[in-house]
């Protein structure tokens, strides 16, 4: 009985800890690819060659050229597509670096969290870099941790036997332990660093970046307060003043994002800013403050180097903060402003500049880049993806956040919205004739109608 009792307790561990994958590609990818190395050597042909089928990294060779500067980009998405933007690091280093021959390999994994990331640092630092780009603290979770080997094996084994529950569709994400985000930031990060630093590897960690401006909260339990109700139709009568009684204090995530509106159309920048701050802090968006602060904070205490992209996003900013002028979705940003981020690590990498660093290119770069301007249009092309993303997962709910993107949409290219299912076949061909993915699902015209429609009511009190 005992035995049948243990049993029975470890199949429902297993069945648990694999309800976080949608289904069988996102099972391998997030839980099972994690568990082999990311590379493979393949001896005949003298290069380490990739091992993960979703993965944008090149091979690269066994043997490290003798002025070789080798660096690998490791973290989630982030760090996947700012290798693969233009004005890219590697096109930076090559400039800065004339003497020596450089190669980025671009590890960036899509949704990888802290713990995924770790074993990546670890095993590239066996590969002879000289330098590794961190990217983390966008996608922790601690419902969608890696599962031990043993776990997924059983739960293998029994899935015949129907002792697996089939995932679960999608809903609204509920509360996590915040304290745990942080406490699994922290110790992977330390790892990661301390390893680093018994090779002798340069490590340059990003404080990441994030859009604070358009950025709410996608679902709010406030929409149910009665203060937040009489605020929001005070608010959409373009009367902010009695929004502004109404949400003081404030109701909770929109109270403050929305005030933040009110503040900033009434020039009160200071007010505006610390509203949008809060506004992002009151729960997990991308990396909040508090996360962010930790990770700057481990970075020094350990001697790496610091490229704090979030300050240098904020200094760019156009109006208060970085909004979809600058991000696509939450916390990708713009192809177009690709450059930014490179010139922050290049700024961070001066600190200590590797042999043959030339400080006349590196000025030369840096101004050069700094005059390039960003088209809006074409960063509205990638928030229209995000979109149709938000929109496919919970297509039932109104999602604030998916009116925000709309919002902004509408704002640099409002013909977009005339034949909507017209605009998305030929966004996904202008992105597919320039090599890139679309990754975003069909057009759900129901869902999208219901929050164009949410749109317009909010476009009457700008």
């Amino acid at each position: 009985m005992r035995k049948t009792s243990c049993r029975l307790l470890v199949a429902l561990l297993a069945a648990r800890s694999l309800a976080a994958a949608s289904d069988d590609s996102a099972q391998k990818y997030f839980y099972e690819d994690v568990l082999t190395p990311f590379f493979a050597l393949d001896r005949a042909a003298g290069l380490h060659r990739p091992q993960r089928p979703d993965s944008d990294a090149a091979p690269f060779s066994a043997a490290k050229p003798a002025n070789g500067y080798r660096v690998f980009l490791v973290g989630g998405s982030i760090a996947s597509e700012f290798g693969l933007n233009p004005r890219s690091l590697e096109e930076a280093l090559a400039q800065v670096l004339p003497g020596r021959k450089v190669e980025v390999v671009n590890v960036g994994m899509p949704g990888y969290d802290s713990f995924r990331e770790r074993p990546i640092a670890e095993e590239v630092l066996g590969y002879e870099p000289d330098l590794i780009v961190l990217l983390t603290g966008h996608n922790e979770s601690t419902a969608r941790r890696p599962v031990p080997g043993w776990r997924l094996r059983l739960a293998s084994w029994l899935a015949p036997l129907r002792f697996v529950a089939a995932p679960a569709a999608p809903a609204p994400p509920g509360p996590e332990d915040d304290g745990a985000r942080l406490r699994g930031v922290e110790e992977n990060l330390r790892a990661m660093l301390s390893a680093a630093r018994r090779r002798g590897v340069t490590m340059a960690v990003a404080v990441p970046a994030v859009n604070y401006r358009d950025n709410p909260a996608r679902f709010s339990p406030e929409k149910n307060d009665e203060r937040f109700r009489l605020g929001w139709e005070a608010y959409l009568a373009g009367d902010c003043s009695v929004a502004r009684e109404a949400w003081t204090p404030p109701t909770g995530a929109w109270s403050l994002f929305y005030g933040a509106r009110c503040a900033e159309k009434a020039g009160r920048r200071d007010e505006a800013r610390r509203l949008y701050l809060e506004a992002t802090d009151s729960g997990w968006q991308g990396c909040p403050r508090r996360c962010r602060e930790l990770i700057r904070a481990v970075a020094k205490e350990n001697g790496a180097l610091v490229a704090d992209v979030d300050a240098a996003f904020r200094r760019a900013a156009p109006g208060v903060l970085p909004g979809l002028d600058m991000f696509a979705d939450t916390m990708h940003w713009h192809p177009e402003r690709n450059a930014l981020v490179t010139l922050e690590f290049l700024r961070a990498l001066e600190a200590a500049p590797p042999a043959g660093w030339d400080k006349t290119r590196a000025r030369a770069l840096a101004a050069s880049w700094a005059r390039a301007k960003p088209d809006p249009v074409a960063g509205a092309r990638t928030t229209f993806k995000y979109a149709l993303r938000e929109l496919s997962t919970w297509p039932q709910e109104l999602n604030w956040l998916a009116v925000a993107y709309l919002e902004r949409i509408h704002a640099v290219a409002p013909s977009w919205f005339d034949d909507p299912e017209a605009t998305v076949a030929r966004l996904k061909a202008e992105m597919e004739s320039r090599g890139r993915e679309w990754n975003a699902p069909p057009i759900d015209k129901g869902a999208f109608d219901r929050h164009y429609a949410e749109v317009r009511l909010r476009l009457k009190a700008e």
